[in-house]
């Protein structure tokens, strides 16, 4: 009998050691190794191509490519004037470039990064770009004009360009031909059906103001709102369009990511670090770790396959960056939770 009360209490102990408390105690995520970069100047969203293993980091006027497997800069697309976005469409082997000052998208091979095209654009100072898988269309959104270009991936062709309610900032896909399109200076999100081209509703999210970046649990049904003026993540329910909760994050938030494999969602911020929250249900959520970056480093992305992050960014001083200074921060995944 006693000996069986011993075995009772390690495998006791035994469970509590793995308890999901005890886990998210953890760090998920350690600095592994950065990757230095040419040239100096601003630094926007990040996109990965997970087919042919390159990462694409906007930079200024350029585009680098890198790849992911060795670790090295493979190729620079230069000649551009002020790039915004990069969106990955394998299925036609083309990546999408939006030229801000240019008022175009700039299309290049995923192979051998030629360029192919240069759309011009109804729309101005184009900036957040997306591939719709429902409707097989990339669509880029225009800040200046609050307008969205609809682009046809085989004949490289602007459709059309529709008008939005306000200034376009981020935009997710659900995947069944809806875009939630975040509007900055409305503190709304508008709803896009990519089978008409029309805007569908558009519906505001308080408390959040100033509403930058955005991610979603397609799932459960789910927005992640990144809010700049209240310094807060709104979670959404895209079905009765409420606010369900809003969660404390960093000031001038740049990117929100949620990983539906991990369970987690980030938030990364200008302050020099990023908030990883996991998720326990699809509205509950706890801040399991505040990840150590880089200042201002506040735009990342994350690769699918085995789960590391890429923040771009600059050193300051004074607020000026720093010459030469330009890299890419990788960080590693130290362990897996999943919840539920």
């Amino acid at each position: 009998m006693h000996h069986l009360k011993s075995i009772l209490t390690v495998l006791i102990v035994f469970s509590l050691s793995f308890s999901p408390a005890t886990l998210c105690a953890q760090d998920l995520y350690t600095f592994d190794y950065q990757l230095a970069l040419p040239g100096d100047g601003s630094s926007d969203f990040l996109s990965i191509d997970t087919i042919n293993q390159n990462l694409y980091v906007t930079h200024a006027n350029a585009v680098h490519v890198i790849n992911l497997a060795n670790k090295k800069l493979i190729h620079t697309i230069n000649k551009l004037k002020g790039v915004r976005g990069v969106v990955v469409v394998n299925g036609v082997n083309k990546g999408f470039i939006t030229d801000g000052k240019e008022n175009a998208v700039v299309v290049i091979d995923l192979l051998n990064f030629e360029k192919l095209a240069t759309i011009p654009l109804q729309g101005k100072k184009p900036s957040a770009i997306i591939f719709d898988g429902f409707s097989k269309k990339v669509f880029a959104f225009c800040t200046d004009s609050h307008s969205v270009s609809v682009i046809d991936v085989d004949l490289l062709q602007e459709i059309t360009s529709i008008h939005l309610p306000g200034e376009p900032e981020f935009v997710v896909a659900d995947g069944k031909g809806l875009l939630f399109i975040n509007l900055e200076d409305k503190n709304s999100i508008a709803v896009l059906n990519t089978t008409n081209l029309e805007v569908a509703n558009t519906f505001p999210i308080p408390p959040c103001k100033g509403p930058f970046a955005l991610s979603m649990d397609i799932a459960n049904n789910r927005l992640f709102c990144g809010c700049r003026e209240n310094k807060g993540l709104s979670i959404i329910n895209t079905e009765n369009k409420q606010v369900i909760t809003t969660l404390p994050i960093g000031k001038s938030v740049g990117t929100v990511l949620y990983d539906s494999a991990q369970k987690i969602l980030i938030a990364a911020n200008a302050e020099g670090n990023s908030q990883i929250f996991q998720q326990f249900a699809a509205d509950q959520f706890k801040l399991v770790q505040t990840l150590p970056t880089s200042e201002k480093a506040k735009t990342f992305a994350l690769d699918p396959r085995n789960k590391n992050l890429y923040f771009s960014a600059s050193q300051y001083k004074n607020n000026s960056i720093v010459p030469n200074s330009f890299a890419i921060y990788v960080y590693k995944k130290t362990m897996y939770v999943k919840n539920y």
